[in-house]
C-alpha cells in the first residue's frame, strides 16, 4: 500500500507493455490489471499514481484480451474518476482519452463509458485543455467509437456540448492533420437525423468542407459522408 512503490509499479508494467504483446498478455492473465486498479483505487488522491496507472491500462487495453478484463475488474470507473479528480493534468487527460479509445472498441465497455459518466469527462478534457492538440485528437477518436452504431450515445454526446468541444477543436487546430482526421470522423459518427438541427446550427458543415480541401487524403471520405447527410 506504499504509495511509492506503487506509483512504481505502475510504471514498470506501463512500461513493460509498452511495446512488447507477450508481456501485455502476461500482465493480464497475472493479475496486473486488478493491482493496478487497486492501487489507483486505494490512492485516489495520487495524482502520480493515477496518472501511471492509466497510462499502464490505456497500454494493457491495445490487446483485445484484456479489453473486457479490464472493464470487467472497474477499470473504466477508476479511469473516468482519474479524469475528473485531475482535469488540470493534461498527460493523465491524454492517456485517459487513449484508454476510453481503445476500451470502447469493446461493446461492454462502451456501454460502462457512458454509464460511469465518461462522455462528460472526455468533453471536459477537451474544454480544459484546449491548447493540447493531443488531447483534442483522442478525445474525438474516444467520442467517434462512443458514438458508433449507438443512437442513444449520440444525443447524450451532443447534450453533453461534445459538438461545440468537436468545433471548437477544428478551429483551434485548422492545421493539424490528425486533429482534424479525428475531428470529422467523430462528427460522421455522431451525426444522426435526431440531431442535424444542431449540426448545422454549430457550422459543422463549413468546418468539414475546410478539413477536406486541406487534408483529402484523410478526410474526403468521411467528409462527403458528413455532407451528404446535412444536405
Amino acid at each position: 500500500t506504499n504509495p511509492i512503490v506503487q506509483e512504481r509499479g505502475c510504471r514498470a508494467i506501463r512500461n513493460l507493455c509498452s511495446q512488447s504483446e507477450a508481456n501485455k498478455v502476461q500482465v493480464g492473465k497475472s493479475d496486473g490489471v486488478d493491482a493496478i486498479i487497486t492501487a489507483m483505487q486505494v490512492h485516489r488522491g495520487e495524482a502520480e499514481i493515477q496518472l501511471q496507472g492509466t497510462w499502464a491500462l490505456a497500454n494493457l487495453a491495445i490487446h483485445a484480451d484484456n479489453k473486457p478484463i479490464i472493464g470487467d475488474r472497474g477499470g473504466v470507473d477508476v479511469i473516468v474518476r482519474a479524469m475528473w479528480v485531475n482535469s488540470d493534468s493534461a498527460l493523465l487527460q491524454e492517456w485517459a482519452c487513449r484508454a476510453i479509445w481503445t476500451l470502447s472498441v469493446d461493446q461492454v465497455n462502451k456501454d460502462l463509458v457512458v454509464e460511469s459518466g465518461g462522455i462528460n469527462a472526455v468533453v471536459n478534457a477537451m474544454m480544459a485543455h484546449t491548447d493540447v492538440p493531443a488531447v483534442q485528437e483522442k478525445a474525438c477518436g474516444c467520442l467517434a467509437n462512443l458514438a458508433a452504431n449507438a443512437d442513444d450515445h449520440k444525443m447524450k454526446i451532443v447534450e453533453a456540448e461534445g459538438i461545440d468541444a468537436i468545433v471548437m477543436a477544428m478551429v483551434l487546430f485548422s492545421g493539424e492533420k490528425r486533429v482534424q482526421e479525428r475531428a470529422v470522423g467523430a462528427i460522421r459518427k455522431i451525426l444522426c437525423e435526431e440531431n442535424l438541427d444542431a449540426m448545422r446550427a454549430a457550422g459543422v458543415g463549413n468546418l468539414v468542407e475546410a478539413a477536406m480541401e486541406q487534408f483529402p487524403d484523410c478526410c474526403q471520405s468521411k467528409g462527403q459522408d458528413v455532407l451528404d447527410m446535412l444536405n
